[in-house]
């Protein structure tokens, strides 16, 4: 694995990526935490997070699913702005 600095095309693929890097932004959401804030049950969050209906990804190592709660926030009010009449 290459390990360049600034410029590198490690550090370019994260800014491509948009995700955050450690210590630069809040900790992430569980599928616990997405389910308790939506009033969903956790399920449920996993399906749609499965088919790309809400803004999510997995952690290679644990194959679990996390979310950042500005984009779960952010799609919050997209999707209620969307089904405004």
């Amino acid at each position: 694995m290459e390990t360049k600095d600034e410029q590198g095309p490690i550090s370019s693929t994260v800014e491509n990526l948009d995700i955050p890097i450690a210590g630069e932004t809040e900790p992430l959401w569980t599928v616990s935490d997405v389910a308790r804030y939506l009033q969903l049950e956790p399920e449920t969050v996993r399906v749609m997070a499965r088919n790309q209906e809400i803004p999510a990804f997995k952690l290679k190592r644990s194959n679990r699913w996390r979310f950042r709660k500005v984009d779960v926030q952010k799609w919050v009010i997209a999707t209620a702005e969307h089904g405004k009449s």
